[in-house]
């Protein structure tokens, strides 16, 4: 009974298609570019505030893994765009606001932020983090 509990369970795991090396270095500029949102929002605060050296440091390469594997799906950056960077500039503001009054943004505080954005209404697939599934 085990060994058919076993192979039933390994045939509802969802394989990653292969991922190209066009979709990685898109994937790469997709994280750049969400991180320099985060990144420009916190600077542009009143009063400005930045990220920690160690703030992005378990986030990025997870956010990666998702963004190719939404690019390896099919999915299209330029659609997703928009909504995404929304989402990022509004956790970042949610991060800044976890910090208080500190002058940075550890890293628990933009997970935190993350873990509230990935419910915003404008994420793509109607707030279930489609470019970012993935927990922190």
């Amino acid at each position: 009974m085990a060994k058919k509990a076993k192979k039933a369970a390994r045939k509802r795991v969802r394989k990653t298609p292969t991922v190209t090396k066009a979709q990685r270095q898109e994937a790469d500029a997709i994280v750049q570019k969400i991180g320099k949102r985060i990144e420009d929002t916190l600077g542009a605060l009143t009063p400005a505030k930045q990220l920690t050296s160690t703030a992005l440091g378990e986030w990025s390469p997870k956010l990666r893994k998702s963004v190719e594997r939404n690019l390896s799906l099919g999915q299209k950056w330029a659609v997703a765009e928009p909504k995404v960077l929304e989402v990022a500039t509004d956790m970042a503001r949610i991060a800044a606001i976890l910090s208080t009054d500190d002058p940075s943004v550890p890293k628990q505080r933009l997970h935190a932020a993350f873990r509230a954005a990935k419910a915003h209404k404008s994420c793509p697939g109607t707030g279930g983090g489609a470019w970012c599934d993935f927990d922190m």
